[in-house]
């Protein structure tokens, strides 16, 4: 480990804005504790769309915290010309011109033409695997015994395309076939997405080149004791509410919720407040629709589009308990952090969320309304069987980022 180089691809970093979702944190928090250890050779690339192939950059991992947010990456390069004239451009110029800048831009000024892989060193691709860099990975491995390390997040595009974006999968499934060929190692956030892979694998009769499919336990650790800023306006935050964590896309199920609530206005049952704290994401414009409209739901749902870190912190803190419904899972961070922060969860019991929390959560059917609902009155209404729940899990073992790098490291 020492005398051959780590290459990590922190194109999920370099392309992403805002606060990290699922992958980026993971993403960051293991790069940073591979940044940090002075006994590993670790250089940091991204992959160049233009040039098609990986090129090397001088980012640090430094967090800085400031008065919303824990911003991830402290970006070395200089900043282009491009970058800078498209922060002045009003917004509908800006998408004009967007396909125009991304041509015209110049590399950044601290970008070698590629990377100077040898023999024996390892590319280890953190982030998404399928937006791309295959091509520059089979290129790397045509001219040098190039080791490859890949994360594996879900399968969803493969298992649930319905779910996805019609280009996301047909994307993630013309490069995961690839990828089975090319990846020397994969590193499974889950037992389900490794059975996943495998199964992918054995369907289209592709042969893995891959000797070794790790599992690996995800740390849930948010920064746990820093700054807690609440997200609402000064008095008015809910009395009570519940937590709902994610990007609203069809995936995560936030429907469901949606006509629970419905359901338990239609039997009166008075639920409280319960909180979605996410982006929108894709398939969710029907459901945002009825929340900005659906005025028989106001102050029932309340939608959090832009939360940082501190803000995530205040609301894990503050809830009742945590509610997590979702179709499919690579993983389920959310409910992990969750457990992290003595915060009981009400969870599907798909695919690979029932790995996270054991017996520690109480599971519903995430097609099944009346299921969902019985469980937020059961607990909402029953406070000192949600105090006993509660209890339990402060003898729960949390994984740690450090833990989770710590067997990242071993494999390399």
């Amino acid at each position: 480990m020492k005398s051959n180089t780590i290459w990590l691809d922190i194109s999920e970093l370099k392309n992403w804005s805002g606060s990290f979702t699922g992958i980026q944190r993971v993403v960051f928090n293991i790069g940073k504790e591979l940044y940090e250890d002075e006994k590993i050779d670790l250089k940091l690339c991204r992959f160049d769309y233009r040039r098609k192939s990986f090129v090397e950059t001088d980012y640090e991992f430094v967090e800085h915290v400031n008065e919303t947010s824990v911003v991830a990456i402290n970006a070395v390069p200089k900043i282009s010309p491009a970058s800078v004239i498209k922060k002045l451009l009003p917004r509908r110029v800006k998408v004009a011109l967007k396909s125009v800048i991304s041509y015209t831009s110049p590399p950044y000024v601290s970008l070698k033409e590629t990377i100077p892989v040898k023999n024996g060193d390892t590319l280890f691709v953190a982030g998404a695997f399928w937006t791309g860099q295959l091509e520059g990975v089979k290129k790397l491995q045509e001219d040098t015994q190039l080791k490859v390390m890949a994360f594996m997040y879900d399968m969803v595009p493969a298992i649930m395309p319905q779910l996805c974006t019609q280009v996301t999968d047909i994307d993630f499934n013309r490069e995961i076939k690839k990828a089975i060929r090319l990846v020397d190692t994969w590193v499974c956030i889950s037992e389900n997405t490794k059975n996943d892979l495998i199964n992918y694998a054995k369907e289209y009769k592709i042969k893995m080149k891959s000797k070794e499919n790790i599992v690996v336990r995800l740390g849930s650790d948010i920064n746990i004791k820093g700054e807690s800023l609440s997200p609402f306006e000064k008095n008015k935050e809910p009395e009570e509410f519940l937590l709902f964590v994610s990007t609203l896309e069809a995936r995560k199920n936030h429907q469901l919720v949606y006509q629970a609530v419905k359901l338990a206005e239609e039997k009166g049952i008075n639920l409280p407040t319960i909180v979605f704290a996410g982006k929108h994401g894709w398939h969710a414009d029907d459901l945002v629709a009825a929340l900005n409209r659906d005025d028989t739901i106001k102050n029932k749902i309340v939608w959090l589009k832009q939360v940082d870190d501190s803000n995530l912190r205040w609301l894990y803190q503050n809830c009742l308990f945590t509610i997590y419904p979702s179709l499919y899972e690579g993983w389920g961070l959310p409910v992990a952090e969750s457990l992290a922060y003595n915060k009981f969860v009400v969870a599907s019991n798909a695919s690979s969320i029932p790995e996270v929390a054991g017996d520690l959560v109480d599971y519903f059917s995430p097609y099944s309304v009346d299921g969902l609902l019985e469980k937020l009155n059961l607990y909402a209404a029953d406070r000192k069987l949600l105090l006993a729940k509660t209890n339990v899990l402060s003898s729960l073992a949390q994984t740690t980022w450090h833990e989770t790098a710590t067997t990242v490291k071993s494999i390399l």
